[in-house]
């Protein structure tokens, strides 16, 4: 439930209805001395959103009691922007409530954005490759122009890096992405076909990336990645967002479909996935389909990591099975589910025929800020279901 402004005294907040209006604030989060993150807030009929590209985030409203301040609070992750709002300026900061005494200032203000020509083209696709320490992975570039702007994003082999956006000027490039779970900064020097820059993802994590153009560049086929030992069968029992355990297989999957996904709700690839299932539930309802979410939660108390699960459910009214399998952790996927050679990536997804037997499993998930890609993944899996359910 949304809660009016008109409940707060409005000299102590500084607030003005904007009812009729629609504003739109520009500034940025700091990740560093040195480097900020675009940020982008609109309000409109006293309502707020994030833009974060291509994507429009709406955020709810809570008071924060005995202050002058109030949250703007992400509708599928655990985090908010706590700020103080004047005429013409937003100020506080993003509290990540996955991570522990996790803030990043920001600052927006009332102001006309400044377009900057996109110079350099980077249009099409590039290979790239991100470096850590001892972990390299390929990924791929994808990118268009839009007037002033640049929007696209990365594949990877465990998911995409979902809708950035930004600009080319001289010889650099910025992209970035602001979603209440990542707050993702990619800067790069362009050197004709050639790319080569650093990552942000918050305050604290940076790595090196080069990419070079490459309009034939592609990645393993996710369908490849993750294989089952034909010899085990899927089996498991978790607790429910209740606390009752649910056991697989049961009576209610027999003669079924099944998918099931190993995802969690810090995760934005398994939202994306999980709304995609959703319409998948909405064609086949439950007498053909049986879907069942087994989740994993980065809080350390069972009734935390219940609780994620239960708000989830509940913004985004979903109608699956939804367990609560533990700490978010590979290694402990692992374990539960020993038929996997592995289990790489959240979320990954396992396809099961009537009688119980793995069909195909995907590993990550190209989500709609891939364009062809998601399009192409959702004839694909439609295709996928109509034949195991017709057999």
């Amino acid at each position: 439930m949304k809660i009016s402004f008109y409940c707060i005294p409005l000299l102590l907040l500084g607030l003005y209805s904007f009812n009729g209006h629609t504003r739109i604030y520009y500034g940025h989060m700091r990740l560093s001395e040195s480097h900020v993150l675009p940020l982008q807030i609109q309000i409109q009929n006293n309502d707020f959103y994030i833009i974060n590209g291509l994507e429009i985030i709406p955020l709810q409203r809570r008071i924060v009691p005995n202050t002058d301040s109030i949250d703007l609070v992400f509708p599928f992750f655990n985090s908010y922007l706590r700020c103080k709002i004047k005429r013409r300026t937003m100020v506080g900061y993003w509290q990540n409530l996955q991570k522990e005494n996790y803030r990043i200032p920001f600052f927006v203000e009332k102001k006309k954005n400044k377009t900057t020509s996109a110079e350099v083209s980077i249009q099409g696709k590039w290979s790239a490759t991100f470096s850590t320490e001892n972990n390299p992975y390929s990924a791929v570039g994808i990118f268009e122009s839009r007037g002033s702007q640049i929007f696209g994003t990365f594949l990877t082999e465990t998911g995409d890096y979902r809708y950035l956006s930004g600009y080319a000027k001289n010889d650099s490039l910025y992209l970035a992405t602001f979603n209440g779970s990542h707050a993702f900064l990619f800067i790069a020097k362009i050197n004709g076909d050639s790319l080569n820059g650093v990552f942000f993802s918050g305050k604290h994590h940076k790595t090196n990336w080069i990419a070079y153009k490459n309009d034939n560049a592609e990645l393993q086929n996710p369908y490849n990645l993750t294989k089952v030992d034909a010899s085990q069968k899927v089996r498991f029992t978790f607790p429910d967002v209740y606390g009752n355990f649910y056991s697989f297989p049961n009576h209610i999957n027999k003669n079924k479909v099944t998918v099931i996904m190993l995802m969690g709700t810090w995760c934005p690839n398994c939202i994306d996935e999980a709304h995609f299932f959703k319409t998948v539930r909405d064609k086949y309802g439950k007498d053909q389909l049986e879907i069942i979410a087994v989740c994993y939660e980065v809080s350390d108390s069972d009734e935390k990591r219940r609780e994620a699960v239960q708000k989830m459910i509940n913004q985004n009214k979903f109608d699956f099975t939804f367990l609560v399998a533990g700490k978010a952790s590979k290694m402990l996927a692992n374990q539960h589910f020993p038929m996997l050679n592995h289990v790489m990536s959240f979320p990954t997804t396992l396809y099961l025929d009537k009688n119980g037997n793995v069909s195909k499993i995907y590993t990550g998930f190209y989500g709609p800020a891939t364009g062809v890609y998601y399009e192409n993944y959702t004839k694909e899996t439609f295709k996928l279901l109509e034949e195991l359910i017709g057999e």
